[in-house]
């Protein structure tokens, strides 16, 4: 799928809202919205196509439902970003899209795969262009004390 992710500065909202009435590729929004509030008004200026969903960007997992619930609601679809976590983060991240009604647009989260380490015993599985979900309690993923130990900071 073909795209352009915030292709103006994230103040300029109207410009977003001109340049896709005029582009026949979908824009995504990102930087321009941190809430609930700031998607409704991405969705009333008809400014984008797609929203990609940060749980960091977001302040966590209830403000991430609203920003989803609120561009579903306006017919804007769903993308699932990272921000480079560890699988940690990637596993947060995964959980939190697992629980939304379509995310229509995918996800990436390729961060694990970058890091020369990881804080967990079993890293995410990576297979075929694909990230599975972890299964266990929690996020599914359990902390590996011993690399805790040898990355903390005094």
């Amino acid at each position: 799928m073909t795209l352009v992710e915030q292709p103006l500065p994230a103040w300029n909202i109207a410009g977003m809202a001109r340049v896709r009435a005029r582009s026949a590729v979908p824009l995504m929004a990102d930087e321009c919205v941190f809430s609930g509030h700031d998607m409704l008004a991405v969705a009333q200026a008809a400014a984008a196509d797609v929203v990609s969903l940060k749980l960091v960007k977001h302040a966590g997992l209830l403000a991430l439902q609203k920003v989803a619930a609120v561009a579903e609601a306006a017919g804007i679809g769903l993308y699932g970003g990272c921000l480079l976590e560890s699988s940690i983060g990637a596993a947060a991240h995964l959980h939190a899209f697992a629980g939304l009604r379509e995310l229509a647009w995918g996800c990436e989260h390729f961060g694990p795969q970058i890091l020369t380490d990881d804080l967990v015993e079993e890293p995410l599985r990576f297979e075929e262009f694909r990230v599975h979900l972890p299964a266990g309690p929690g996020l599914g993923v359990t902390l590996d004390r011993a690399k805790l130990r040898r990355y903390a900071r005094a």
